[in-house]
């Protein structure tokens, strides 16, 4: 399952998701970034 993950990463600035996790059947991605946040 990790491997999902990681392509997901591959897809997004590195500088921008400081974490990303599965919650439940969920993929949550964290960022500090707020434009980052609200316009992607």
């Amino acid at each position: 399952m990790a491997n999902i993950i990681k392509e997901i990463l591959k897809l997004l600035p590195e500088d921008k998701v400081s974490e990303a996790v599965f919650e439940g059947a969920n993929i949550v991605l964290y960022t500090k970034d707020k434009d980052f946040f609200l316009n992607n």
